[in-house]
């Protein structure tokens, strides 16, 4: 960081975009020793300064206050802070401000800066068992799987709209061409304008799989440099997988909507699965452990759907065609092979 910025946002002199850069600066928590080290060297080289090298800066505790204060949930955290009248050499008093400011901003780890407004984030979270429809400001539409998150602005700035996404989401985006709409999740970043499409990042699995079912979605890795050009681009009715471990795509292919992101219809789709498969998806969204005794006879490679059905009938309909018997006690389910 160039001390020179933090004298000029000081000053109110930054224009919005260098404001962002200190702000973002402050709040980061590697910032503390670079700031420790600058006004250690100002505070050496404050004792070779003339009488005439000193003035008063309190003032400056007016500016910052009626800047930052105004529509603050914090506002009175901020009144109430150290300040102290400061008859010192300008350059060490501009440092002094800056950790004040730093210590102030490291409080509100719940809040992000746009250029303008100090904007809130809203978490929205399903446990196992339930989903949610949840819509944006933007008028994009959000389906939420059981035991999945989403957090974003409770205001989009003027020039993108970004949320954050564990677990599973299908997004019906709004389109807006001056504003891309940007889904982070812990391995991909997908940019679109406006899109329909499913997204499954369960941290559980080794894979985040994106099913296209409108427009376009541009996909790059989070871990590689985008002038590396190194992304993948879909088109309506395909979809692609990306390995976490080898951080890979795979090959882009279509799919069966059903399969992909039925669920948000109340439709369990199973496509060749393992029993694994199945039992990871049944607990998730029933909200109950299955314990499994001995072994199936043959490899599962179970193919069914069921929609808007109970667990007991989902039981009975497997049952039937792989040899199990089941018994449900509460949010416990016991399967045992015959």
């Amino acid at each position: 960081m160039n001390r020179k910025l933090i004298e000029k946002f000081l000053q109110g002199k930054c224009s919005p975009d260098e404001e962002l850069k200190v702000i973002k600066w402050l709040r980061q928590e590697g910032h503390g020793p670079a700031l420790e080290k600058m006004i250690s060297d100002d505070l050496e080289g404050a004792y070779e300064l003339g009488p005439s090298k000193y003035q008063d800066l309190s003032h400056i505790r007016k500016e910052i206050l009626k800047k930052y204060a105004a529509g603050n949930p914090h506002k009175k955290q901020l009144t109430n802070m150290p300040w102290k009248p400061l008859k010192i050499a300008a350059s060490v008093a501009f440092l002094i401000l800056t950790g004040l400011l730093a210590y102030h901003f490291s409080k509100q780890s719940q809040e992000t800066f746009d250029d303008r407004h100090v904007v809130s984030q809203v978490v929205k979270s399903n446990p196992r068992g339930r989903k949610s429809t949840i819509p944006l400001g933007d008028g994009t539409m959000v389906y939420l799987n059981s035991e999945s998150r989403i957090s974003y602005p409770d205001h989009f700035p003027d020039s993108v709209r970004v949320i954050q996404l564990e677990g599973e989401a299908f997004f019906e985006v709004a389109k807006d061409p001056a504003r891309p709409f940007i889904v982070k999740t812990n391995y991909l970043d997908l940019k679109v304008l406006g899109t329909s499409f499913n997204v499954k990042t369960f941290s559980d699995s080794d894979e985040v799989t994106i099913a296209l079912a409108t427009g376009k979605v541009e996909i790059s890795d989070v871990a590689i440099n985008e002038d590396s050009g190194k992304k993948v681009m879909l088109n309506p009715g395909q979809s692609v997988k990306f390995n976490k471990t080898q951080r890979a795509f795979g090959q882009i292919s279509a799919f069966d909507p059903n399969y992909e992101y039925g669920w948000k219809n109340g439709l369990i789709y199973f496509n060749k699965a393992s029993l694994k498969e199945v039992i990871e998806k049944l607990e998730r969204w029933y909200d109950v452990k299955i314990i499994v005794i001995n072994k199936p006879s043959n490899k599962w490679v179970y193919k069914a759907y069921h929609e808007n059905e109970s667990l007991e009938l989902v039981l009975q309909s497997m049952a039937h065609n792989e040899a199990f018997d089941f018994e449900i006690k509460g949010k416990e389910v016991i399967i045992k092979f015959r």
